[in-house]
């Protein structure tokens, strides 16, 4: 709700300064983007669109309107934007960036994570690659390579809930339990909501022996998503190697059950 309302307010702010000047870049770029953080992406695209109707090689735009498509499954549209992108302006992070993302969704991960690279090297201070890049890392099970990445996310911006929870996979992909808790207690602290980061706390948890807090932390999660895979699966597993058998079988069972609602 409070994002919610500073972009509410953000965007009366912007609408104020078009009404004085309606070809204002910044203003209606900006206005796009909180359209966009709020999912009115129509809206957003009439924004960024507007933009490119007065510069078309805004780069900045072409790499939002490209985000959206991406978002919304549109890929080839999605690519054809962010290629514009990268050519309106080459020495730009963000083009690189955005194309790496699309890459993700692909799953074409090593060329994903040759975007992010490209978008590094233009700017060895841009965050959203490098956490970008250890998150594909992660996924492609090069640990320490990930590791690399988040350290270095983290030394630019160490207020990211998702790069600390990114880093606890690393480390507990690692062996380094006791590590990887500090930094998925860490993103719980900086995103107290974030349902991944609790169920990743509630398997190092587990692991360590504490099987009581990580079944209560499995139990919040669900009473928020009843549907959670991971969550559902986790404590699955930890009944079952805690021979409560019983409880195993109708926890697993809801995962059928919810594989069955969505054919």
């Amino acid at each position: 709700m409070l994002n919610k309302r500073k972009f509410l307010e953000a965007i009366q702010k912007f609408d104020e300064a078009l009404h004085i000047d309606p070809e204002c870049i910044p203003a209606l770029g900006n206005k796009g983007n909180a359209l966009s953080g709020l999912r009115r992406d129509e809206e957003a695209l009439e924004c960024y669109e507007n933009v490119l109707k007065i510069d078309p090689r805004d780069h900045l735009a072409l790499c939002h309107i490209g985000d959206i498509h991406r978002i919304q499954k549109h890929f080839v549209e999605a690519e054809n934007f962010l290629k514009r992108a990268v050519l309106a302006k080459p020495q730009a992070p963000e083009g690189y960036y955005y194309l790496g993302l699309l890459k993700e969704d692909l799953k074409d991960l090593a060329i994903a994570i040759d975007c992010h690279s490209k978008a590094i090297g233009k700017n060895r201070n841009y965050f959203p690659s490098w956490a970008q890049k250890g998150k594909v890392l992660n996924e492609l099970g090069d640990y320490k390579g990930a590791l690399n990445c988040l350290d270095r996310a983290i030394e630019i911006d160490n207020s990211d809930a998702a790069v600390w929870n990114w880093k606890g996979i690393s480390l507990i992909s690692m062996g380094l339990v006791n590590y990887a808790i500090d930094c998925f207690r860490k993103s719980i602290e900086l995103a107290p909501d974030d349902l991944d980061a609790k169920t990743n706390l509630g398997n190092a948890l587990y692991k360590k022996g504490d099987t009581a807090t990580a079944i209560s932390l499995m139990e919040e999660v669900l009473a928020k998503d009843p549907k959670n895979i991971n969550a559902l699966n986790n404590k699955g597993l930890i009944l079952t190697k805690t021979d409560k058998l019983d409880a195993a079988l109708a926890t697993f069972n809801k995962i059928l059950e919810n594989d069955d609602n969505n054919l």
